[in-house]
């Protein structure tokens, strides 16, 4: 449905723009992270910190699920939150395993724009991925190394 295209590619831009709002109370300017990386303090990796954070808001919605009312926070509140935390995860966990990974603009499937908007020779982790028709993406090679 295209309202519902419309409607998802519009909550990203609100996520966007509500993490730039947070990072200005939890961020630093030269580590928007910082609240994130925090986790390090008690020896934790930071992308996981980011979890444990998605989790919190994950059993808030699971307690909505049961009860049906939440005390303090909207239900929407905690959807976004967790979005914007596996983001965060993502962003960290690119960082620690080395990845340069990331979408550089708008991506157009109909024109054939595949996932990761960077060549073999600017971003190595585009290579990875294959486009298929116009939607549909094949995995040439693991998109993250097995430990």
């Amino acid at each position: 449905m295209v309202k519902d295209n419309e409607r998802f590619h519009a909550i990203l831009g609100e996520l966007g723009a509500l993490h730039d709002k947070k990072m200005k109370d939890y961020g630093e300017e030269d580590n928007p992270f910082a609240n994130v990386r925090g986790s390090e303090e008690w020896g934790i990796e930071p992308w996981i910190g980011a979890l444990v954070r998605a989790t919190d808001k994950l059993k808030r919605l699971q307690k909505y699920a049961r009860v049906g009312k939440l005390a303090n926070e909207a239900v929407e509140d905690s959807f976004r939150d967790i979005a914007v935390y596996a983001i965060i995860g993502l962003v960290l966990y690119e960082q620690s395993e080395g990845s340069l990974g990331g979408v550089v603009g708008p991506i157009d499937p109909d024109k054939g724009d595949g996932l990761l908007a960077g060549t073999p020779e600017t971003d190595p982790w585009s290579r990875l991925l294959t486009p298929i028709g116009s939607r549909r993406l094949v995995m040439s090679e693991p998109m993250y190394p097995q430990r």
